[in-house]
């Protein structure tokens, strides 16, 4: 391995460990030292190959994707939009479909935050058009947050039944794959169709199901 290779190496495993430590401790602060120190680090490099450039620009999209959580996480949304974009960019520059469709699934996010719904729609689209029925654990993921994105906008729309239906799809999804942060958010807003449905006893087990797969999601950092 080479020297720049091991770098992005060391930087994605940084920035992986450094998420899920914010995770524990709930420590933005903390974790945007390491996500700039990681950026520094992968922007520095030069004289890169075709796939090493590639493969940088797929961590660093990565990279600044975490750096706009937290921002986001700290109340900074003014530029969040900009940001995600500016990792979307990146990424199609990387040619990585997982990294694509991480940053179009948070990039959605921040366009909805903004009031842009058929915006962040159409990358939602995306997303489940191009990748709905991939195997790839990876995509799995996305497709399954991105499924718990349109739960949240069915159930704003009180559309409950669709929303459940879409809610269930993305907790079976991530379930496959062991996905444990994502369980626990699915049954998050689980809680509040059920409630919306009148299925107190649903909503209850939900509940429970979210705190359970939560602490769970922490221990074993998936």
């Amino acid at each position: 391995m080479d020297l720049a290779t091991e770098i992005i190496v060391i930087a994605e495993k940084d920035i992986e460990q450094a998420l899920w430590q914010s995770v524990r401790d709930n420590d933005n602060d903390k974790a945007l030292a390491a996500y700039h120190k990681s950026r520094i680090k992968l922007v520095s490099l030069t004289n890169l190959s075709e796939a090493e450039e590639r493969n940088r620009n797929r961590v660093l999209a990565y990279c600044l994707m975490r750096i706009d959580d937290a921002l986001f996480s700290k109340g900074d949304a003014a530029d969040a939009v900009n940001r995600t974009q500016e990792a979307l960019s990146l990424a199609q520059r990387s040619e990585d479909e997982v990294q694509i469709a991480r940053c179009q699934l948070t990039l959605g996010a921040r366009l909805m935050n903004q009031g842009k719904i058929a915006e962040a729609e159409e990358h939602y689209r995306g997303i489940l058009t191009t990748h709905m029925n991939s195997e790839d654990e990876d995509l799995i993921q996305v497709v399954g947050w991105t499924l718990i994105t349109r739960g949240h906008l069915l159930n704003a729309k009180s559309l409950h039944d669709q929303a459940l239906f879409v809610l269930l799809d993305a907790e079976n999804r991530l379930k496959s794959i062991d996905n444990f942060a994502g369980i626990a958010a699915a049954n998050e807003l689980l809680v509040k169709v059920y409630s919306n449905l009148g299925w107190s006893e649903d909503a209850q087990k939900c509940r429970r199901m979210a705190i359970k797969y939560k602490e769970k999601a922490k221990r074993e950092q998936r």
